[in-house]
């Protein structure tokens, strides 16, 4: 078994505390910026931390020489073979690697391994091929290969040519520093955060919409918003930087931790002397010479009472209200807020799956609904109904009771959740609008108009869906008929007989009666193609569109997926499943076990 060296950077931990001691990983320095191969961190991330790696104590080693750590033991797989057996409660054979740097950001993950190559999960799955040696990823997503050169993915912007020896990603855009020390960046030009100051420099670091550099003497440089004096930073030499929200901290030479710009979380930076410090949205957190955390700022989700205990690196996040930290032990402990809920779908069986926006809805096998996930207006609590079926919008819901009623709930800012009486045999919740079959299969709408997609035409249906701005529906005959915005196609439905259709955000997916799949609107994203309108051939079961994408499942229970993939939304587990749903950035399926399995953004598998 060949053992790698991995860096992690963590964007969606969650809250609680996680025990990744199988990776047998210790960890770098925290902040916002890069993470660089063998755990050294700061001088472009914002935060020095320890720097290099750290192992375990608890290491034992084999015949083989293989190095197995945090309670792993060597095993002889035969024929000279060995591998590390790990504890029961941790993950696959990880107790055999070494070093973890974590940093806190939104919806996703990245690695970096020994052997240069990436492996990204959560909002970035999909990474680029080849070798690395470091990588942004707190807010767009960017890697410094080992020529130089750097590649962007995801949200990211298209990397300028030439070579760096450094990069460090903001919110909205990316700064590298080249080989001479001058710093280049690259993505929105909102305020100036991508017009850096000329001259040398050793370390850079990105936040939301500004900039802050060190200098080759020590001293500082900020650019960018300056709304809240974030880009104004004080005097002084510093050895670490950390950009945040509307505010900043560094390290300074002698150990001190300097906070500017926006303080109206009502800090007072700690004292004492730190050997990192991560600065997010309204708050800082760092680690003491003496292993033990403090955090200042904001504390609305408890992202500013870190833990008790020692660590060797922490990450305050830009934008999500939690913060994270590697113990000195290995283990990765986070605390605040759990935002979107999404890392933790029930356990259970279920009969049916709904994937909206940010929120998923499940029927149990006796008709309740179970729904979790984003709840900004109650869309994740449906009322005590029985429902023979029920669908996910944007931030509502609706469904059809046991008795032939549509019930929504949710947002209702448009109209979306006040459904009209009488008898539904069907309905779909679309982004602020929600349309439904009658038992005389006639369609209704109601909701945001402002395309018309709340006026369906005439005649009788036996399926509606909508989408973005626009809905359609299979008429008795099996033709389809559009209504609504039309901007790319979307409402323009080809001939032919079909069994069920699907809509998402500026097109619509329908399956034929001979199983294959037909679709039709834009192909594209602000003019770059993703081919959310170019099915795979073959025959399927049925077929699911949302927002720029759509996966369908094949008549052997097998998932396909097309289209976006930023969020690793087109990249589903293997098997097979019984029936699929998929949301904005993420995708469910029941199992043949009838147990929700998810994948791509801020999605997990649920608990077994």
């Amino acid at each position: 078994m060949r053992c790698f060296r991995i860096v992690l950077v963590v964007l969606l931990a969650g809250c609680g505390r996680t025990d990744l001691s199988r990776l047998g990983l210790a960890s770098g320095s925290g902040g916002s910026g890069t993470t660089t191969l063998g755990g050294q961190s700061g001088g472009t991330g914002g935060s020095s931390g320890s720097g290099g790696a750290t192992t375990s104590s608890s290491a034992g080693r084999g015949d083989a020489g293989i190095a197995c750590e945090h309670g792993g033991f060597p095993v002889d797989l035969g024929s000279g073979s060995f591998a590390c057996d790990c504890p029961p409660g941790t993950w696959g054979d990880f107790c055999q690697k070494t070093t973890l740097a974590i940093e806190v950001g939104i919806t996703s993950a990245c690695a970096l391994k020994s052997d240069g190559t990436l492996a990204c999960w959560g909002e970035t799955l999909v990474a680029p091929t080849g070798t690395f040696t470091a990588i942004t990823a707190r807010g767009l997503k960017c890697g410094l290969r080992t020529d130089g050169t750097v590649t962007c993915w995801g949200y990211g912007k298209d990397a300028p040519g030439g070579t760096f020896v450094s990069v460090s990603g903001g919110w909205n855009f990316v700064c590298g520093i080249r080989p001479d020390g001058s710093i280049v960046c690259w993505g929105d030009d909102w305020q100036g955060e991508t017009t850096p100051p000329a001259g040398t420099f050793t370390a850079v670091s990105g936040g939301f919409g500004f900039g802050c550099a060190i200098r080759s003497d020590g001293t500082l440089a900020c650019w960018g918003r300056n709304n809240a004096g974030q880009a104004t930073p004080p005097s002084g030499t510093f050895t670490a930087i950390s950009v945040g929200d509307e505010n900043a901290c560094g390290v300074r030479s002698d150990g001190w931790v300097d906070c500017w710009g926006n303080s109206s979380g009502g800090w007072t930076v700690a004292s004492g002397t730190f050997t990192s410090v991560s600065a997010g949205e309204a708050y800082n957190c760092g680690v003491r010479t003496d292993g033990t955390l403090a955090c200042w700022g904001a504390n609305w989700s408890g992202q500013a009472t870190p833990p008790s205990g020692t660590f060797i690196s922490v990450s305050a996040s830009l934008d999500a209200g939690r913060t994270c930290g590697v113990t000195t032990d290995g283990l990765v402990q986070c605390w605040g807020d759990d935002f979107f809920g999404l890392a933790t779908p029930p356990s259970g069986t279920f009969a049916a799956i709904s994937a909206g926006y940010d929120e998923v809805c499940q029927l149990r096998e006796d008709g309740t609904p179970f729904c979790w996930g984003y709840n900004t207006a109650g869309q994740t609590e449906p009322p005590p109904n029985i429902f023979a079926s029920v669908s996910v919008g944007l931030d509502h819901c609706c469904g059809v009771s046991t008795a032939g009623e549509a019930v929504c709930w949710g947002n209702n800012s448009h109209g979306q959740t006040t459904a009209p009486s009488g008898k539904f045999i069907s309905v779909s919740a679309g982004y602020w609008f929600s349309c439904g079959v009658r038992a005389d299969g006639t369609i209704a709408c109601w909701g945001d108009s402002s395309d018309g997609q709340t006026n369906p035409p005439g005649g009788t249906f036996s399926s509606v869906a909508a989408g973005g701005a626009h809905a359609c529906g299979v008429k008795s005959d099996g033709t389809i008929a559009c209504w609504g915005d039309n901007f790319y196609g979307q409402s323009t439905a080809p001939s032919g007989n079909f069994t069920d259709v699907t809509a998402g955000d500026s097109f619509a997916c329908a399956r034929r009666s001979d199983g294959t799949i037909a679709c039709w609107g834009t192909n594209t994203i602000n003019g770059k193609w993703v081919g959310q309108a170019t099915p795979p051939s073959g025959a399927f079961a049925a077929v699911s569109a949302n927002t720029d994408y759509a996966c369908g499942l094949r008549t052997d229970g097998t998932v396909v997926c097309w289209g976006d993939n930023i969020h690793g939304e087109t990249m589903p587990p293997g098997g097979t499943f019984t029936a699929i749903s998929v949301g904005f950035d993420y995708g469910c399926g029941l199992r043949p076990s009838r147990r929700v399995e998810c994948w791509g953004g801020m999605v997990v598998p649920p608990q077994e």
